[in-house]
């Protein structure tokens, strides 16, 4: 109980001296994360709206085949789950692995920017609008 008081009293001094909390730590790394899981979403909904399947939309890339579908699906894991993990305890290493899977997404999403599937299409913009995204990852402080 003695914590809470204490608190509400740290609380109300800072307020009453103008004071905000300080940002949380790699505060831009995570509202790119934020923004990288809208535009996951923008590209999944566009593909809805003009009736394309995304399990239907097959890259051959590095010598095997991988569906839009499994790409997408790999940036949202990344992005919900790997990513807010792993900024939990941020470490150098931690941070490195953000930024290796990070550059394999990017590579994935700009080889299927180019997909002949996609060519043409509104779909191929926000697959693009993706994968420019991924490149301006925040860089490490």
């Amino acid at each position: 109980m003695r914590r809470y008081i204490r608190a509400f009293f740290i609380a109300l001094r800072m307020t009453l001296r103008g004071e905000t909390l300080p940002p949380p730590p790699h505060a831009p790394l995570r509202e790119w994360i934020a923004q990288g899981l809208s535009r996951v979403e923008q590209v999944e909904a566009l593909a809805a709206r003009q009736q394309i399947n995304l399990s239907e939309v097959v890259l051959h890339l590095d010598m095997r085949d991988i569906r839009m579908s499994v790409i997408l699906n790999t940036i949202r894991h990344h992005l919900t789950t790997d990513y807010p993990l792993l900024l939990r305890t941020p470490t150098a290493q931690s941070l490195n692995l953000i930024y290796a899977n990070n550059l394999d997404d990017h590579y994935r999403v700009s080889r299927l920017e180019a997909a002949p599937d996609l060519a043409g299409t509104p779909l191929q913009n926000a697959v693009a609008a993706l994968a420019a995204h991924l490149e301006a990852i925040p860089q490490q402080n």
